[in-house]
């Protein structure tokens, strides 16, 4: 389950989702496990994943044989660029949860408890790599030298057994774009600006996708191939490059990726927080690759929630997920 469910937001992360999420955690417990004293954010919270709970009773064929080995919760970014006195709050709600799940898993005759922890930018990293690389798998595609992931908070860029992730906000680029509402293309200016010191990479790897685009022949073969997740997705939804939803995965020129990015940026009717996207992903691109080389360079869209090809043989001992 994704914050985005609990707390009402509809992806694509829309302005100030990031806020949102941390806006509801700062929010007054009340009681953890008696209704009648709970505060409104946390009733909320807590009423969404009992439902889900108690859906997964109903759909888990074979329930009572399920041998239940863990639940837990994981917080992110967001989580982690708390200051000091809203990190305390958030973690006074997230341990109210954490009560709360557990008592309904009991309930519920899950005999596991609910613990939440805060997974690093190198872990989310990592995660998603073993994610992307099965929904790859599944779909009969070749796997990926390189994986990006952006979220509203940090980026994420895994490969070749590296992995890094910084901190590259989108609230701060669409902020720079309201800021310069009078003029797109100054507003544009200030947010690549912006990313390219916010998004530094790893000269050891962006020197080996050099030398193995500028030696790899120039046809319609991919010399790298990547896998672009979580709000690069997204913004190629806007950008109209995939339709939301597919799950029919299929490679596409970076260089042709980046001609939509930049058209949707500079777009009057693009929405700032959509210009900010184009823009972050735009330049992570150029960061990582060559521009005479882009096309050499393929790039799949994926969301990795919806599985595009179910396990024949799931595994039999279930693991629940909320993931913040």
């Amino acid at each position: 389950m994704k914050w985005a469910d609990i707390v009402g937001l509809t992806p694509p992360p829309s302005a100030g989702r990031k806020q949102q999420v941390q806006d509801v955690v700062q929010q007054d417990v009340g009681h953890a496990t008696d209704e009648a004293r709970m505060g409104a954010a946390f009733k909320s919270v807590k009423d969404v994943i009992h439902a889900a709970l108690e859906k997964a009773k109903e759909k888990v064929a074979g329930y009572e044989r399920v041998t239940w080995t863990q639940c837990y919760l994981s917080v992110t970014d967001w989580f982690r660029e708390l200051a000091p006195k809203p990190k305390a709050r958030a973690t006074a709600f997230l341990n109210a949860v954490e009560l709360s799940t557990s008592h309904k898993l009991a309930e519920l005759h899950m005999p596991i408890r609910l613990r939440w922890e805060v997974t690093s930018g190198y872990a989310e990293a990592q995660y998603e790599w073993k994610a992307v690389e099965y929904a790859v798998r599944q779909s009969g595609l070749a796997q990926p030298a390189l994986i990006l992931s952006g979220g509203r908070g940090s980026v994420q860029v895994t490969g070749l057994d590296d992995s890094s992730s910084v901190s590259a906000p989108l609230s701060d680029g669409e902020a720079l774009i309201k800021e310069h509402a009078a003029s797109r293309s100054e507003g544009v200016k200030a947010c690549e600006e912006f990313y390219k010191v916010k998004m530094p990479v790893e000269k050891s790897l962006t020197s080996l996708f050099a030398q193995a685009l500028e030696n790899s022949a120039d046809d319609d073969e991919a010399a790298i191939r990547v896998v672009a997740i979580s709000g690069f997705y997204y913004a190629a939804v806007a950008a109209k490059l995939i339709e939301k939803g597919a799950t029919v995965y299929q490679y596409l020129k970076a260089s042709n990726i980046a001609k939509s990015l930049v058209k949707m940026r500079d777009a009057e009717e693009t929405k700032p927080a959509d210009v900010a996207a184009a823009v972050r992903f735009h330049m992570l691109l150029h960061k990582m690759f060559d521009a005479k080389h882009l096309h050499k360079v393929q790039t799949l869209f994926a969301n990795p929630t919806p599985n595009p090809s179910p396990d024949p043989n799931p595994s039999p001992k279930p693991t629940l997920t909320l993931t913040l």
